[in-house]
């Protein structure tokens, strides 16, 4: 496996919260300091080595989207840099473009200082751990991530960046512009998206 298969979700490894990351999911919602605190990336790491849970292909052969691969390349750039994720984005992401808002939830950053997250209590795969709270808009939504020290801070590497919506403009236009490149080939992908 490659940093390139990681990156690309070409890896085969085993995605922790994705199709067949139920067991994740439910000690996820039934941990009793879910809110409190941030998973470890051998904790999330531990799911993917589990004995039922198969590679998803040969590393290349296919792309199948993993967590998991991400959590990989935490470890990786924490190894190489010997310093936190959270230092690394705010090293060559966040400082150079301004983005003051931006971090990494659980590593400095925590729920109450982001945007709170929405959806419909009763889940599309069986019961909710949120169907207990009340709905807080019209359509029905209630309030996620509302009274939590941490509500996304277990995805570490895999998604734990939050930001305000000034921020993330800032990152867009950066992205747009070719300024930040996170795509290897990033104009022809734009140019594609843009035909369909």
């Amino acid at each position: 496996i490659t940093i390139e298969h990681l990156l690309d979700h070409k890896s085969g490894i085993h995605n922790f919260n994705g199709e067949d990351g139920g067991d994740f999911m439910s000690d996820l919602f039934s941990d009793p300091k879910r809110g409190t605190r941030a998973w470890a990336a051998n904790e999330l790491l531990s799911y993917a080595r589990k004995p039922e849970h198969k590679p998803t292909g040969r590393p290349g052969a296919a792309t199948s989207y993993s967590s998991t691969g991400y959590i990989v390349l935490e470890m990786i750039l924490q190894h190489l840099t010997k310093a936190p994720l959270s230092e690394s984005y705010r090293h060559y992401v966040f400082a150079p473009l301004r983005m003051m808002s931006a971090g990494v939830e659980g590593q400095g950053l925590k729920a109450s200082e982001i945007v709170d997250s929405y959806a419909r209590p009763d889940g599309e795969s069986g019961p909710s751990p949120f169907a207990g709270r009340q709905a807080v808009r019209a359509d029905g939504l209630v309030d996620l991530s509302r009274g939590l020290a941490y509500y996304n801070a277990w995805a570490r590497g895999a998604g734990a960046v939050g930001c305000n919506v000034k921020d993330l403009a800032k990152f867009m236009t950066a992205v747009e512009s070719g300024a930040l490149i996170v795509l290897r080939d990033q104009a022809a992908e734009f140019a594609k998206a843009g035909a369909a």
